[in-house]
């Protein structure tokens, strides 16, 4: 006599549904790392842009340029109308410079960096213009054209409304 309450056969392995939960999350994980490496290797990683300088197996940011700047008591005021910046420089370097250069550094796309000379018109002001409209973040870093001292500023967003001053990286520390 047979039984009625007979259990039913085990499905197979395939029909289950925590094999292919595990499977998948596997999966998920090997994609995953394929992807990093895919982008590992065919993106170009973003170079520092600042000063430094290997001493032993360490390397140090070199601050003599920005030790420089505070000494003479420089910083600057940019204006920006359209593409034309004007910059006007205060403190007591030895000679005002003929020209300075303005590089203007966006914080992850090293392709959207640019720079800037800017001529001297007498004075303390300083006169150049830039090819196209900038748009969001950069750093900009002031410097003469033999690089005997820097003026900095961390964050600033383009386009610029108003003013922005730029100071030595060692002001405040």
């Amino acid at each position: 006599m047979p039984s009625e309450l007979s259990t039913p056969p085990p499905q197979p392995w395939y029909r289950q549904f925590w094999p292919w939960f595990l499977v998948s999350i596997l999966s998920a994980a090997v994609l995953g790392s394929m992807l990093m490496l895919y982008l590992a290797v065919s993106t170009q990683d973003g170079l520092v842009v600042d000063y430094y300088r290997k001493d032993g197996l360490a390397y140090r940011e070199d601050r003599e340029r920005d030790t420089r700047a505070l000494q003479w008591g420089l910083n600057a005021v940019l204006e920006v109308n359209d593409k034309l910046f004007t910059l006007t420089l205060d403190g007591s370097p030895d000679q005002w410079p003929a020209a300075l250069r303005l590089d203007l550094i966006h914080p992850t796309q090293a392709y959207k960096d640019s720079s800037l000379q800017l001529r001297h018109l007498g004075g303390n002001r300083f006169e150049g213009r830039h090819t196209e409209m900038l748009e969001g973040p950069r750093t900009l870093q002031l410097v003469p054209l033999d690089e005997h001292w820097r003026l900095y500023e961390d964050r600033t967003w383009f386009p610029l409304e108003g003013s922005v001053r730029l100071y030595s990286r060692m002001k405040g520390s």
